[in-house]
C-alpha cells in the first residue's frame, strides 16, 4: 500500500478542520520543496562562476540568494 493509498481512508474519518490543516501543512511542505529546490539551483549556480572565474563578488553573491 502506498503512502496516498494509507492516507485517503485516514481523511474519510478525519473532521474537517483536521482536513484543512493536513492542506495547509502538505502546501507549506511543497512550497518549501520548491524553495529548497531554487536555493540549491543559485548555489550552483555561484560555484560554477567560482571555478569559471576563480572568484566571486560579492554582489554577485547576493543575486543568488
Amino acid at each position: 500500500m502506498t503512502a496516498k493509498e494509507a492516507l485517503l481512508p485516514e481523511l474519510e474519518d478525519a473532521a474537517e478542520s483536521l482536513i484543512a490543516e493536513v492542506l495547509d501543512f502538505l502546501r507549506y511542505l511543497k512550497l518549501r520543496r520548491l524553495e529548497d529546490e531554487a536555493d540549491i539551483a543559485n548555489a550552483r549556480a555561484a560555484l560554477t562562476e567560482i571555478e569559471t572565474e576563480e572568484t566571486i563578488s560579492w554582489d554577485t553573491l547576493k543575486i543568488y540568494q
